[in-house]
């Protein structure tokens, strides 16, 4: 699709070039908001069941180690009350 006459003017060919740039650029900004959900999917469909694995272990390792330390820290505090001593928590 082109002209239907010769643009005779400056005015007219700047119109006439903004124009076309215009509604090429809202195309593809609208073609990003929508591909962008479907595309995020099939990115995120690609990580491995490895790294998921990897990550769930190392978070029940830091929950174990957390629960163990706050075992220990109570045991401790009993037992220096126990014994007469004052606790260091």
């Amino acid at each position: 699709m082109g002209p239907v006459a010769d643009l005779k003017t400056n005015g007219g060919e700047l119109f006439a070039g903004i124009y076309a740039l215009f509604p090429g650029m809202i195309f593809l900004v609208v073609d990003g908001l929508v591909l962008s959900p479907m595309i995020h999917r099939l990115l995120v469909s690609f990580t491995s069941k490895v790294s998921e694995r990897r990550v769930r272990q190392e978070f029940q390792e830091a929950k174990r180690q957390s629960s163990k330390a706050t075992l220990k820290l109570s045991c401790h505090g009993r037992r220096n009350r126990r014994f007469g001593g004052t606790s260091d928590q």
